[in-house]
Formats: C-alpha cells, sequence, structure tokens
C-alpha cells in the first residue's frame, strides 16, 4: 500500500469518527447521525480489504476513542437504525473476516484474533455489558423488524462478551435480569439466529450457584428439553453448547429431578445410538458432555431408574464395545464404567457366611 493511499484511509477514518462524536451530543440531528453510522459499517464490511483493515485498525487503536463513541450511541440512542449500525460495527471489531492472502496469512490471522480478543477486553472495561443488557431489555417492549434485528445483534455482541467477563453473573444479578434470558430462550429457542448467542449467555449463567437456582426454579428444564427436541442431533457448536449447558445445570439435585421429569434422559440415550455418525473432536466433546450429565444424573434414584428403564446400560455398552481404540477415549470409557456401576443392582457377594470377604 502506497503510503497517500495509507493516509488517504487514516484521514477518511479520523473525519468519520470526529463526525460521529459530534453527532453522539446532538442526537436531534438523527438524519446524519444514520448517515455517518452506516458509512462506518460500510467501511468495516468493504469487500476491499485494504479499506476494511485500516478501518478496523483505526477503531482498534485505544486512543481513537472510538469504542468510548460506540457505547455512549447505544447507551444514549433510542434509535434502531442508528444501533443496528454501532451494534454491526461492534460485531466486525469484535470478529472480524479472517484476511486472505498467501504469503502472510497466518501472521494476518493470529494478529486479527489478537485485536479482537483486545476489542473485546477493552469493550467489557468500558461497561458495554450493562449497556448491551438495558438495551436488550428495552427491546422487548417493542415489536418492530428492526428491534428485532438489532434484538439479533445485541444478543450475539452479549454471547461473545459472556465467555469472556469475569463479572458477568454479578452484572446480571445488580441488574435483576437472570430470567430475562430465560423468557428470551423460550422465544427464541427455534430461532437459528438468536439460540447459540443465548446458549452460550446461558451456560455462562449456570456455571454459578445462585443464577443456576434462579434459573432452575424459573422453570428452565423443560425449555431445555424443547430446545434439545428443536436442536436435533447434527453435530454442531449448537448441540455442544446446549450439552454443556446440561452439564453445569445437572450439579443442582433439583435441576436433576426436573430434567429426569421432563424425559432429558430418553435425548440424552439417543446420542449413543447416532455416535459413530458424528466426527473428530466433536464426537468426544458431545459424549463427554452427555457422560458428565449422566453421571450428574446417577446421584439421584429417579435418574439411575430413568437411564435403566431407556435402555441406557445397553447402549453405554455398545459404545465400550465399538469405540475405536484410541487413548483419546479412555476418559470416555472410564465415565462409562462410573455410571454402569451406579445403576447396577445392588447385590451380595456369593461367598459363605463365615469368609473374611464377607
Amino acid at each position: 500500500m502506497s503510503p497517500s493511499t495509507k493516509t488517504a484511509d487514516d484521514a477518511m477514518n479520523d473525519v468519520l469518527l470526529e463526525k460521529l462524536r459530534n453527532c453522539v451530543s446532538k442526537p436531534q440531528e438523527a438524519d446524519t447521525f444514520r448517515h455517518i453510522a452506516a458509512k462506518i459499517h460500510a467501511r468495516v464490511t468493504s469487500s476491499d480489504r485494504r479499506v476494511r483493515e485500516r478501518t478496523l485498525e483505526k477503531l482498534w487503536r485505544k486512543n481513537s476513542g472510538a469504542m468510548e463513541i460506540f457505547i455512549a450511541t447505544l447507551e444514549n440512542c433510542k434509535d434502531h437504525a442508528i444501533n443496528c449500525s454501532i451494534a454491526s460495527i461492534l460485531h466486525e471489531c469484535i470478529s472480524p473476516r479472517a484476511a486472505k492472502g498467501k504469503t502472510k496469512g497466518n501472521k494476518n490471522k493470529s494478529a486479527t484474533r489478537s485485536s479482537s480478543r483486545m476489542a473485546v477486553m477493552q469493550l467489557i472495561n468500558l461497561g458495554i455489558t450493562q449497556v448491551l443488557v438495558k438495551l436488550l431489555v428495552s427491546l422487548q417492549h417493542a415489536d418492530t423488524i428492526s428491534s428485532e434485528v438489532l434484538t439479533q445483534e445485541v444478543l450475539w455482541l452479549l454471547g461473545q462478551v459472556a465467555q469472556r467477563d469475569q463479572k458477568f453473573v454479578s452484572k446480571m444479578k445488580t441488574l435483576n435480569t437472570v430470567k430475562v434470558f430465560h423468557t428470551l430462550l423460550k422465544q427464541h429457542y427455534n430461532n437459528s439466529k438468536t439460540l447459540l448467542p443465548l446458549l452460550l449467555i446461558v451456560k455462562c449463567l449456570a456455571r454459578n450457584s445462585f443464577s443456576l437456582q434462579v434459573l432452575v426454579k424459573d422453570g428452565i428444564a423443560s425449555t431445555l428439553e424443547k430446545t434439545f427436541v428443536c436442536v436435533g442431533y447434527i453435530p454442531h457448536l449448537k448441540l455442544r453448547s446446549l450439552l454443556e449447558c446440561f452439564k453445569y445445570f445437572t450439579t443442582s439435585k433439583l435441576c436433576c429431578t426436573k430434567f429426569v421429569k421432563v424425559g432429558l434422559v430418553h435425548l440424552l440415550m439417543r446420542i449413543f445410538e447416532r455416535w459413530e455418525r458424528f466426527d473428530g473432536p466433536m464426537r468426544l466433546k458431545i459424549c463427554n458432555c452427555a457422560l458428565i450429565t449422566l453421571q450428574h444424573l446417577c446421584v439421584i434414584k429417579a435418574g439411575r431408574k430413568a437411564i435403566k428403564l431407556n435402555n441406557g446400560l445397553q447402549l453405554l455398552y455398545r459404545f465400550c464395545s465399538n469405540c475405536p481404540e484410541d487413548k483419546a477415549y479412555d476418559s470416555l470409557l472410564s465415565r462409562i464404567c462410573g455410571i454402569i456401576n451406579q445403576c447396577l443392582e445392588k447385590k451380595e457377594l456369593p461367598v459363605p457366611e463365615m469368609s473374611p470377604a464377607r
């Protein structure tokens, strides 16, 4: 890239950011605001790699003040079109398209990943979590196409932020919004665009004992069962995230009881009817999460009974007999042995009464 072209790109980005900063202080100029936000969005999604990369580099820089402007806009602006553009820009900043090119592709990819990770942490430190949640709550009262698109973008951003924000659950507790995500899951469990981020958020909430109890008492067990039926058994990230949710929720005995009642064991056992159709590392992760969940369910009597009634012991035994001779499967086999031992009927040893073994 020639120095003059680089300077021109930087100058254009500086002008656009300055105009956006002025728009934040004068929100009544909605048309101008929309135009500037849309122009920046067009640059970060441009098919011209040079324009896209230079714009993202500018936005990633802490001294540019771009992230502060975006957060202030989402916090104070009530225009859905403007907020959609800003949320989409943040989407690109957090998960930018990998640079294409044979010569320095790997260097570009690692630099891109590093910059996007730093962007997430920068946003968290600036309070993006609370801003996004408040915006999400306000969107529940709006019923327009633009609010639906904005909800999808906000949920996607929250799904990414929740995984990195160590204080995510405490922030949700302070804002009293833990149940909001269960309500959203009930509404969107069959929506392919919003389901994955919702599952990522619910998974983060399930890792905390306080939010786990709140969600269990709110009846999330039946919602997760409906979600499982809807997701099906195709080995992708949604199924894996859902099973990770089960893994955390079943650390609660109350949740185990509710899961057994809604018929979760039957659905879990079907994974071991078709495990050979799954491929590579995803197979191991899906089977491992399912087995950890079954181990947790074995703690209660109803769980052990449900596993036996659903042909569980035979399916698990068949899995042991047919799985590849690979060290990666050792931990799975160990879990299965534990489950079978817990489920089998307790019997006395066939030894004489006076034997020391007795």
